[in-house]
């Protein structure tokens, strides 16, 4: 999906969601955590991508696309009727149409999978009906503008209201006709129809929809950054940004790639006015092209894609000026010849245009499916629900790995910490065995160290990708994890490789050394340690006690037919309320007498851990072994000043 991979994503991940649960206007969009649901628009572009999908057998993707170029054919014959509606012949309204085919922002935008076509195609039959009952008053045109308009305020109100400023134009000139003449209360009945009938019912709709979606989306914790009342400024713009000149450059240059440059356009509106019988499409035209930019400055700004809503303004009003040739009445060569190189030579720079900006785009290969959309299918279950970190929350990855997601962006830790424990809290009956750092997010360690609390990770990384991604497990699926993705062969993924066994290079024999001797009161008979800051064996009531700092490395030999160990071990109470204190963690793996090492233990004391004191009994994968390891790790943070745990006791339980 490329062009506006960020938009497409989350349109695409709401139709994939759709096609399991089916339709409902609270319909999900799994990216932002539960509850689910963040509508932006009404779904019936989502809805009818997936029953394309269903008749057809296609993919989410290629449905999507298919039903965006349907709906730009079928808004075209609106706009042939739009240039009768003017006064032109059939075959100079077809002719006129042919500017907005070839414009490269429909040859581009009409085949992704965004709302955009469906928007345009309602609003184009709205305009339609409008002005069909604004001139033979047929109670028909008032249907279609109502059931159009319907459509096109529910899946964009923006694209909406770029076809309704011509049509407020049309209504004041009549207005101020009405007015002029004194007109009796009889002949403001069609404006008040419009008005009354269509523009208010319409409206009100829109704004039921608004708050519909906003009710809905203020029920999750980390949607409220896209409640209509947070994105006022990013919809609208300042006053500041309409005086900027950067800003208008940037639209400048938006212009000249989506339509023809802006020198060519402006010329063209000024030709059109000029010529009488274009001159009200070309000002109506250019007063809405400009206008709608002028209302909502931010999103034009900031998107080209916004510019399919009133870019057939521009084609229209060349169109028309090839209509009014076509129409004008003379000879084949001052008609019709001037019309056709009229119409040929914008479609051969629009052509030019689209070939060498947006074709190169569109023929790219997708970089949607990547290695760790792959990796997140084969190790998370299609129920459960990954976590990450990102700078912000493209649905992208959501969407190729076919799971939900909890993007968490860095906006929110900063703006809305709240919000994010709110969302994290609400995911404690969803299983969430994998949490992703992302890019700039990865600095920030104690986002790292909240999350291995709250979901239960093991603090050394899963893997690492080529696209800056690090990836942790939940304690209890880690090895497992590890284990399949030491099989697979994904392009781009980095298993972290296992901790080295670093005491090989220190074996310490045990008989004839203090340490040994003090080692072996509490029943321990190492054939190698790693304590790099030292030890502390301490008695008390209870009996003998191990302390060490993190990294910490105990090498101990497995009897014959042992088929479990049994640990006694915890973290000092004062260690928890250290304000550097990160947490501890503590792995039991199995060394084979060929050296390969089998995690099947590993737990965490988190400095918001209840239980500092630990008592587990772990059955031994295989008989088939030399050495059990016990480790304790340090917090993910690397400081190690308070990272200390004791072990009371270690003993191998046997079998019958």
């Amino acid at each position: 999906m490329v062009g506006h991979e960020f938009r497409q994503a989350q349109t695409a991940l709401s139709i994939q969601a759709m096609q399991r649960d089916g339709f409902s206007i609270d319909y999900p969009t799994p990216i932002l955590g539960k509850p689910w649901s963040i509508p932006m628009e009404f779904p019936l572009y989502q809805y009818a991508v997936v029953k394309y999908c269903e008749v057809f057998d296609v993919g989410v993707t290629q449905g999507g696309r298919w039903v965006s170029a349907w709906c730009f054919l079928l808004g075209l014959p609106a706009l042939i009727l739009l240039l009768r509606e003017a006064g032109f012949s059939w075959g100079a309204s077809a002719l006129g149409v042919i500017p907005v085919i070839t414009a490269p922002v429909y040859l581009f935008y009409s085949r992704t999978v965004m709302i955009e076509s469906m928007a345009w195609a309602a609003s184009a039959w709205f305009l339609v009906g409008v002005l069909n009952y604004r001139r033979s008053g047929a109670p028909e045109g008032v249907g279609l503008a109502l059931v159009a308009g319907a459509i096109a305020v529910l899946v964009k109100a923006t694209t909406w209201a770029a076809f309704c400023l011509p049509w407020a134009g049309l209504f004041i000139w009549d207005f101020w006709q009405m007015a002029r003449r004194k007109a009796t209360p009889t002949y403001w009945r069609p404006l008040i129809v419009q008005a009354g009938g269509i523009g208010v019912p319409l409206l009100l709709l829109g704004f039921v929809w608004v708050k519909t979606a906003d009710a809905i989306k203020g029920e999750n914790p980390l949607a409220h950054f896209l409640l209509s009342s947070e994105l006022s400024r990013f919809n609208f713009g300042s006053w500041a940004d309409r005086w900027d000149a950067a800003n208008w450059d940037m639209l400048f240059q938006r212009w000249s790639e989506a339509l023809l440059p802006w020198w060519v356009i402006l010329p063209a509106f000024g030709w059109g006015l000029i010529a009488r019988k274009s001159r009200v499409i070309a000002g109506l035209g250019l007063s809405a092209f400009l206008g709608i930019q002028l209302v909502f400055f931010g999103l034009y700004h900031l998107h080209d894609y916004y510019l399919y809503a009133n870019g057939a303004m521009v084609g229209l009003a060349m169109g028309a000026l090839a209509a009014a040739g076509w129409d004008n009445g003379r000879r084949w060569f001052a008609s019709a010849l001037p019309a056709l190189g009229l119409v040929v030579a914008v479609g051969a720079g629009h052509f030019d245009l689209y070939r060498s900006h947006q074709y190169v785009y569109q023929t790219m290969p997708s970089k949607g499916v990547s290695a760790l959309s792959k990796v997140m299918q084969a190790i998370v279950n299609p129920d459960e629900v990954v976590v990450a970190h990102s700078p912000d929350w493209n649905s992208g990855l959501a969407f190729y790995a076919d799971r939900r997601m909890m993007m968490i962006p860095d906006a929110q830790m900063y703006l809305n910490p709240d919000h994010v424990k709110q969302g994290v809290e609400r995911l404690r009956d969803e299983s969430t065995p994998l949490f992703l750092m992302m890019r700039e997010s990865k600095v920030h360690g104690d986002w790292l160290a909240d999350r291995i609390d709250d979901m239960g990770l093991w603090p050394a990384p899963l893997f690492t990708t080529s696209s800056a991604v690090t990836a942790y497990a939940r304690i209890d699926r880690y090895p497992a994890m590890r284990q399949k993705l030491e099989v697979l062969d994904f392009k781009g993924i980095f298993l972290t490789p296992p901790y080295p066994r670093t005491a090989d290079a220190d074996k310490m024999q045990t008989a004839g050394t203090k340490m040994a001797e003090e080692l072996a009161e509490m029943g321990l008979f190492p054939t190698a340690v790693v304590f790099p800051y030292g030890f502390r064996i301490d008695r008390d009531s209870q009996g003998f006690s191990l302390g060490t700092h993190a990294p910490t490395e105990l090498y101990i030999p497995v009897p014959e037919g042992a088929t479990a160990v049994k640990i006694v071990f915890g973290v000092n109470p004062d260690s928890l309320s250290q304000k550097d204190f990160d947490g501890v963690g503590v792995q039991l793996e199995l060394i084979s007498p060929e050296g390969t090492a089998t995690p099947f233990y590993q737990t965490w004391i988190s400095p918001n851990s209840a239980d500092h004191r630990r008592e587990i009994s772990a059955d031994l994968p295989t008989s088939q072994s030399s050495e059990l390891l016990y480790r304790v790790t340090g917090g993910p943070r690397d400081s190690y000043a308070y990272d200390q745990a004791w072990l009371r006791s270690l003993e191998f339980e046997f079998g019958e």
